[in-house]
């Protein structure tokens, strides 16, 4: 581990002096996963079915807390590692390598997800839940299931994001009483969003749903487990605080 560090640190020094600071930041080895990923999935044909092979082959890699490079005051940088994550960028990353055909489309593809307009710019990245949801479906890569009688309608002042202006929501959730009526209609791939009470914040958690039967999984990257691990999703949700979620489908 240390001489992987070692050669990491390495290879952006002289990303920077060289000026080569817009290009993709890796790790070593991951290119060989990233082919090997693309490859054995591509011929799986169900959306839920590829994510649920590509994220699985995840599972282990470690959390870490601040994966992105670049701030209100840092130069942005498109980092496409796949040895680490936290619950979006594990999401970011799984999508990406679901649809593309070669590593230079994945990369394509996760700034087309991470950034509107795929412009690789601090203050075009889809810093808040919401707005990422809301992006991904106005432009067709996903689809809300958070829809009828049981959803409540919130609305809410963003703005934990430092650096950035306050941002007013409205976005529709299930309340966390009601998840027993929900879950049966869950299936493998989709995107559970875990809505926040906390003031300027909308939500405090991602992952995907695996379903083992009549089971369901949350598989995400996972702050206190250190890493992207599978639990079951019921008692994610009995045992965290939260107002509720929200589900968004990969199409």
């Amino acid at each position: 581990m240390r001489s992987r560090t070692i050669v990491l640190i390495i290879w952006l020094y002289a990303a920077t002096i060289t000026g080569h600071g817009q290009e993709p930041m890796t790790v070593p080895g991951d290119q060989l996963l990233l082919q090997s990923l693309i490859d054995r999935s591509r011929a799986i044909i169900p959306v839920a079915q590829r994510i649920e092979f590509i994220s699985e082959r995840l599972l282990g890699r470690r959390y870490l807390t601040r994966p992105l490079i670049g701030s209100s005051m840092a130069e942005e940088r498109l980092v496409t590692r796949l040895d680490g994550f936290d619950c979006v960028t594990f999401i970011e990353t799984v999508l990406a390598l679901t649809y593309a055909q070669s590593p230079e489309d994945f990369t394509q593809r996760l700034a087309a997800i991470r950034y509107q307009d795929a412009r690789i710019d601090w203050k075009s990245r889809l810093h808040y839940a919401t707005q990422w949801s809301a992006y991904q479906i106005a432009r067709g890569l996903l689809y809300d299931l958070t829809i009828g009688e049981e959803t409540l309608l919130r609305s809410k002042t963003l703005y934990q994001v430092s650096g950035l202006d306050q941002r007013q929501v409205e976005f529709r959730y299930y309340p966390k009483r009601t998840f027993a009526r929900v879950a049966p209609g869950l299936q493998s791939g989709d995107i559970v969003f875990f809505v926040s009470g906390t003031a300027g914040l909308d939500t405090n958690h991602t992952g995907f749903v695996i379903r083992r039967g009549d089971q369901l999984l949350l598989r995400s990257a996972s702050r206190r487990q250190r890493s992207v691990t599978d639990q079951p999703l019921d008692d994610y949700i009995r045992r965290h605080p939260m107002s509720g979620l929200f589900i968004n489908r990969p199409r």
